[in-house]
């Protein structure tokens, strides 16, 4: 019974969670001050594409100076990306959008009207069109961040083996997860000889979808959220580990909560 009202209880948070447009005053309003209301109306709801493109992306600005980057790919493959960014001031009231990591950088033109942002790296052959959407309400995001403090334990693995090799199962395994109230992780690996022990930080989206999960040696781990109650969590997503015995391709994983 009780995971029954649990489960309801978050079907009912899931229809209220799903991002809306933006209906309220626009986001971009007076090009003499375009710089400042960039920076204050980034941060505020996701940005994402909805057209017909083959690749989907959704932008989640933080004010601290950071962007989580999704794209989803027509076959629900995503791949995650945090950049840092900076709204650089240029002639003509024509800011340029900057966002860079270790790994790559964009210097991106900006198009702006009300809820709509343009963004365009012509030398990397990007041209974004982005739609505001709102972010789940905060009382929403703290329940299910509520739902997933905790310890979690799969039993089920088994672990698909990424070699060349007939799938294989490791006897024994588990995987759990401990999400910490203070927003830290501790992940373990076990088998009957050995296990792995990762530790990290955890949030969740801006928009209620994802579980971001950074280690502590620089690895990320974005898991789509497909169901959590009082009891009960399925994650979505590709299990990395140094050790390829433990490692998966991307799948549901079921816990119970310990």
């Amino acid at each position: 019974m009780k995971t029954f009202f649990s489960g309801l209880m978050l079907m009912m948070l899931g229809i209220i969670s799903l991002p809306a447009i933006s209906t309220a005053t626009c986001t971009f309003q007076n090009n003499s001050e375009l710089v400042s209301e960039l920076v204050t109306g980034l941060p505020k709801g996701i940005w994402e594409t909805n057209d017909n493109s083959s690749v989907q992306y959704a932008l989640h600005f933080y004010k601290e100076g950071t962007v989580d980057w999704f794209e989803f790919s027509p076959s629900g493959e995503m791949k995650f990306k945090t950049f840092n960014w900076l709204v650089v001031p240029s002639g003509n009231n024509m800011p340029k959008l900057w966002m860079s990591n270790q790994c790559e950088a964009f210097t991106f033109s900006i198009e702006a009207a009300c809820h709509t942002l343009g963004l365009k790296a012509l030398e990397k052959g990007m041209d974004l069109q982005l739609q505001h959407t709102e972010a789940i309400p905060t009382d929403i995001k703290k329940q299910k961040l509520d739902l997933m403090t905790g310890n979690w334990e799969n039993t089920l693995y088994p672990i698909e083996v990424k070699t060349a090799l007939p799938q294989q199962s490791i006897e024994n395994a588990y995987l759990k997860y401990e999400f910490k109230e203070d927003g830290t992780l501790v992940r373990k690996l076990v088998n009957k000889t050995f296990s792995i022990k990762d530790k990290g930080s955890w949030s969740i989206s801006r928009d209620g979808k994802h579980i971001i999960m950074r280690m502590d040696e620089g690895k990320v781990a974005v898991a789509s959220l497909k169901y959590v109650n009082m009891d009960e969590l399925v994650l979505t997503h590709l299990l990395f580990c140094d050790n390829d015995r433990f490692a998966t391709d991307t799948k549901d994983f079921y816990f119970n909560r310990q």
